[in-house]
């Protein structure tokens, strides 16, 4: 096995930090919606969209505007995607 080149070096700590803030922000807006008095079904929480879905409509209820969240919560969807689409080839090239 040939080492990794320095391109391959920082995709790959793209892609695994991206992995990891998707991962800790999710656990972390899981628990906080749990404090804020969310219905939350523990099966679907790993489940795209359904945190999201969950706020929403807390935010509904209390009259309150979910945009700030829920594009922070897109932006890194996206990011990991762009990571898994760019590094993976890169990785599985050489």
């Amino acid at each position: 096995m040939k080492p990794i080149s320095l391109l391959q070096a920082i995709g790959l700590a793209w892609f695994v930090t991206s992995i990891v803030l998707q991962i800790g922000t999710t656990v972390f807006f899981l628990l906080w919606l749990r404090r804020r008095g969310a219905k939350l079904i523990f099966g679907l929480t790993g489940v795209p969209g359904y945190l999201e879905l969950q706020y929403l409509d807390l935010c509904r209820r209390q009259a309150r505007s979910a945009k700030t969240i829920l594009t922070l919560r897109v932006i890194l969807l996206i990011n990991v995607l762009l990571a898994a689409i760019v590094v993976v080839p890169l990785v599985i090239m050489t």
